[in-house]
Parts: C-alpha cells; sequence; structure tokens
C-alpha cells in the first residue's frame, strides 16, 4: 500500500486535449491538490493539456514511473498495464468501468487483467472506481472535480462505490472535518478492503477509518484486523436485502449481505455499524478528542425533559452520572433565577437564560477531579440565540 499512495511519479493514461477527456480531470486534481511527485500524461493523440506534455505512448516518457493511473476505454485496458509491467510499473490504478460489473466479456477482461498482474507482480486497484487521495503529499487521482478540495485532517475512507465517498468528502467539508487518505476500491480485481483498512489502521495520518462496501471478501478477516486496531472502524453496508442486491451488482458486481449476520459480526470484533453517513459524520467529530479517562460525565440541558433524554442514552452506553460537589451545586443555585431548579446530575438549566452562566458553570466542572467528560445538550430555541451559542462553544474552547 504504501507505494500506492506515496508514488515519486504519476503517468495518467488515456489523456487527450479534448475537452470532453475525463481523464484530464485526474491531471487537473494533481495540480489542483498540489502533488509533489512529477506527473506524465500519455495518450495516442498527442499534444499536451495544462502546460504538460501528452506522449504518444507510455515508453515516450522520459523518466521511470512508479504508479500508472489509467482511464481509458474497457477494452484496452489489459494492454496497456501489460504495457506498465513490461516498463516495470509495479501499481496501478484503473479508473475505467464495462468490466465484471456489466457483462460476461467484462469478467473475461478482469481475468485478462488479473493474469498480467500476476505475470510481473503488479498490485492493481479497481477497475470501476475514482483512484485514492493522500492528502499528505498532494498525490488525488479521481478524475471527477473535488470542489472545494477536502480540508487536511485524520479521517480515512475506503469506499467501494466512487460516488458515496466523493460526497461523503464534500459532506465533511461542510461539516468541518478533515481527511486523511481516500481509497476508491470499484470491482476490487486486486487490492480489497482488508488490506487497505489495515495499511491505514497503522497510518500515523488516520485516526478513525469509514468503510462504504457492497459486498464482503472476506469477513472474517476483516473482524480480525479490526480486533486489533485501536482507532474506531465505521461500517456502512447497505446492501443486506433484495431490494439492492440487484443495482449493487451493477453497480461494483457485489452480493448481498444478510443484515443478522453483518449486525452480529460487528459486535463480535468492535465494529461501529452506521446506517446512514449522517451517522458517521457525528461520530467522527469526535476522532480528534482525547479518550475520556473514565465514565463520569456531568450532563447539561437547556429543559427538564431533554436531561432525562441524555441521562438514559448515558446509562444505555455505560456511563455514571455522579453527584454534584456542594460547591458547584451552590453555584447553580446561586445562579438560578427563581431558585425552582434542583441542582442535580444531569444538570437542568431550566430558569438559567444566560449564556456566560453555561460557559461559568462547565468551566467549573472542568476543574472538577471527579468529573471525566462534560456533555451539554444544547439547541438553540430561537433564530436570535444562534450567534450567542456560537461565542459560547468559542469561549469553551
Amino acid at each position: 500500500m504504501e507505494k500506492f499512495f506515496n508514488p515519486q511519479s504519476v503517468a495518467v493514461l488515456g489523456v487527450s486535449e479534448s475537452p470532453t477527456n475525463l481523464a484530464q480531470g485526474i491531471v487537473a486534481n494533481l495540480l489542483k491538490f498540489g502533488y509533489q511527485g512529477r506527473i506524465f500524461l500519455a495518450g495516442p493523440r498527442g499534444g499536451s493539456v495544462f502546460g504538460l506534455p501528452i506522449y504518444r505512448r507510455l515508453e515516450d516518457v522520459p523518466e521511470k514511473v512508479d504508479l500508472a493511473a489509467i482511464l481509458t476505454p474497457a477494452k484496452v485496458v489489459p494492454e496497456a498495464v501489460e504495457t506498465c509491467g513490461r516498463l516495470g510499473i509495479s501499481r496501478v490504478v484503473v479508473e475505467s468501468a464495462g468490466f465484471s460489473e456489466l457483462s460476461g466479456a467484462g469478467r473475461l477482461l478482469e481475468e485478462e487483467i488479473r493474469a498480467i498482474l500476476q505475470k510481473y507482480g503488479m498490485r492493481l486497484v479497481g477497475p470501476n472506481g475514482l483512484g485514492l487521495i493522500n492528502m499528505a503529499t498532494g498525490l488525488a487521482l479521481p478524475f471527477a472535480s473535488l470542489e472545494p478540495p477536502p480540508r487536511k485532517g485524520h479521517l480515512a475512507i475506503i469506499s467501494q462505490s466512487g460516488g458515496v465517498g466523493s460526497h461523503l468528502c464534500a459532506w465533511m467539508n461542510r461539516e468541518g472535518l478533515g481527511l486523511s487518505k481516500f481509497l476508491s476500491l470499484g470491482n476490487r480485481l486486486d487490492v480489497g478492503e482488508n488490506e487497505v483498512l489495515a495499511y491505514f489502521l497503522d497510518d500515523p495520518d488516520t485516526r478513525a477509518v469509514y468503510l462504504y462496501l457492497e459486498g464482503l471478501q472476506n469477513g472474517r478477516e476483516l473482524m480480525a484486523v479490526v480486533r486489533r486496531a485501536a482507532k474506531p472502524v465505521y461500517l456502512h453496508a447497505p446492501n443486506v436485502g433484495e431490494e439492492t442486491a440487484v443495482i449493487a451488482h451493477s453497480h461494483t458486481a457485489s452480493l448481498a449481505t444478510d443484515e443478522r449476520v453483518l449486525d452480529a459480526a460487528c459486535r463480535q470484533s468492535g465494529i461501529f455499524p452506521v446506517k446512514r453517513q449522517s451517522d458517521f459524520l457525528a461520530a467522527a467529530k469526535l476522532a480528534d478528542q482525547p479518550p475520556l479517562k473514565g465514565r463520569r460525565l456531568a450532563v447539561l440541558s437547556r429543559t427538564g425533559g431533554e436531561a432525562v433524554v441524555t441521562a438514559y442514552a448515558c446509562r444505555a452506553r455505560g456511563f455514571e452520572l455522579p453527584p454534584l460537589s456542594p460547591a458547584l451545586a451552590e453555584l447553580i443555585k446561586g445562579r438560578s433565577r427563581a431558585g425552582v431548579i434542583q441542582p442535580t446530575n444531569p444538570i437542568d438549566l431550566g430558569d438559567i437564560f444566560d449564556f456566560s452562566v453555561y460557559t461559568e458553570i462547565m468551566a467549573a466542572l472542568c476543574r472538577d477531579p471527579e468529573v471525566d467528560g462534560v456533555l451539554l445538550n444544547y439547541g438553540p430555541m430561537a433564530e436570535f440565540e444562534k450567534e450567542r451559542g456560537r461565542e459560547m462553544v468559542r469561549r469553551c474552547l
């Protein structure tokens, strides 16, 4: 995997000057992301794009290439992979579609490519995917436009679907979350999710991994990889019924998985199953936070009812809600307007409508050695509160 994510040079095959040429998108992303290595373009018509020459043959590239990204018609991909093998290019990313997800003829093309990989000792990502990204080096191989580019961060994505992966990158951007690495598996002709996951779990730039899979190649191995992990792994596997099976097979040639078996495997191995991307986005915001030292929480809520709901969720997940210290109880009583709220944990902020007091209470809780974490259940009840709420968060940071 290291050779895929840290090449010193990249050749993009299938580039032309045509304004509709998809391989130009790979070149555009390499330049936009600031790839630190050398970029070479190859296509039978020659010419130039983005100020870079297009060599008519890969053999004409003047330097040795570490990795090749191929986006040509499926029927010529085996020839392109063979050329890479003869030139000593050991890592290939194929983004072309039209293989086993389409027809029996496409499956035969995959078998031909597999034989070439074995012949030259090569490795291949894809086909029928969006390639990969390494934010640390600017390596960005998707042909689809990523605008704006992902933020640099500590979340890694492994997605069988290029579309799901690229959309998740956009949603992460909107939520202020950053990406470390990305890999689109596609049809998984060679490289599969388990070895990529193992690589990401050892990657110092990555603190959590999201997996989108439409089928499992080796579920037992996946469970073993996650059991050894010290980082959270989130699995989104929606292809669990006949309603999804047809489209999933035509999309990435994947077979459906039994949902009950999948849920049991997640429980046994420590995988966090997610049913929606929004679940992952909410959980991922904790990935950059230091782990709690213990299970003792102090909970604050705007209303008594929400305090009950939050307390139930904490109890269901094994957290403790210790009693408040006498000093903190007195502080809350002193700030209460009507004096009708008992200072217990969870703390009902009921008749306290002062954001500065919220900040004061949270600061006191953070200094309490008997409290391991503070949870504020807050949502603005009116439009005019939003900015004051944001300012409260800024003061707490």
